[in-house]
């Protein structure tokens, strides 16, 4: 295999023919390439141009136009999928900290983890695979004096909300048999404005249509939501995905234009943007911002810093 790909044409006509399935609607398959776009689309470019300058022929020529134009619809919708006001904008506008870190299940730096998240400055910290946690719940406490999961509302300590201030009409559901309490929806308070938070744990998309499922059962549980959405969370896919990109659509959710990677913390140069932070208007992201360690996780976490942009509905 490794020689066939050394044979001129063969990378980028193999590049090629996965874009082309990523493109397939209502398939599984074609999602998860998706999610993968961008990366494809360097490798047929950068393929077609060692095959050009080797061989200098229409044929890899064809192939370095196609992938300039893949790579350019990758960055068009990115750069779509993203709004990040400008710093005059957000001036004197009130705003909340939130850390969402999928820290994995058998971490053995949980206290490493621990003074991460007490030293963080976030306002909510969103935990995921947060087992490791279970032993430090009382320390981190006294910084967060509220809580859901690891025995608060969900027998699981899995997904976790850490909140300096109060969670209202708090809901946790199970998206699929796969893991139990993977999505949490609560209220939160920002500054007389009522916010709808929720913080989700997705299943990979190489399990079938279990993903769009999960995404599905997401959607109709926040669709009807009339408050700001501040959504947050592992989604084991970028937003190139197909059903990531028309999830995101139906619920008017933005993030940044260019997301950090955050997976796999080995070679992140060459990772996918799969963790994410999206918010509804008038909520925006203000900052998002890869941590710099992993600690002792095969995620990187993020910290964004939320703003309200229009504040005139608040809560009398």
């Amino acid at each position: 295999m490794k020689h066939i790909l050394c044979v001129p044409g063969v990378g980028p006509l193999l590049a090629a023919m996965l874009i082309v399935v990523s493109y397939m609607p209502d398939f599984w398959i074609a999602s998860f390439l998706a999610g993968m776009r961008f990366h494809l689309a360097v490798w047929m470019l950068l393929s077609a141009l060692l095959g050009w300058a080797i061989q200098r022929d229409r044929f890899h020529s064809v192939f370095v136009v196609l992938g300039l134009m893949v790579l350019g619809q990758c960055i068009y919708v990115l750069h779509s999928n993203g709004f990040q006001p400008a710093s005059q904008m957000t001036q004197g506008r009130p705003s909340i900290a939130v850390l969402s870190f999928n820290i994995l299940e058998n971490n053995k730096k949980s206290k490493d983890v621990v003074e991460l998240i007490e030293t963080s400055g976030a306002d909510v910290a969103i935990l995921l695979e947060s087992k490791p946690l279970a032993k430090h719940l009382d320390r981190l406490s006294l910084t967060y004096g509220h809580r859901v999961g690891c025995g608060a509302k969900t027998p699981s300590c899995d997904l976790m909300i850490l909140s300096k201030r109060p969670l209202n009409n708090i809901a946790v559901q199970t998206l699929s048999g796969f893991r139990p309490d993977r999505f949490i929806k609560a209220e939160i308070d920002l500054a007389g404005q009522s916010i709808q938070l929720a913080a989700v744990h997705i299943v990979k998309p190489y399990f079938g249509y279990t993903q769009a499922a999960e995404l599905r059962k997401i959607y109709y549980s926040l669709n009807k939501v009339d408050k700001p959405l501040l959504l947050a969370g592992d989604f084991n896919s970028s937003v190139l995905a197909t059903n990531i990109q028309s999830f995101m659509t139906a619920l008017n959710l933005n993030t940044v234009p260019f997301e950090p990677n955050t997976w796999p913390v080995i070679g992140t140069v060459l990772g996918l943007p799969i963790d994410h932070v999206m918010t509804s208007k008038p909520l925006a992201i203000k900052g998002l911002e890869r941590l710099p360690d992993n600690y002792g996780s095969n995620h990187f976490g993020l910290m964004a810093e939320i703003v309200l942009m229009d504040d005139s509905k608040r809560a009398q």
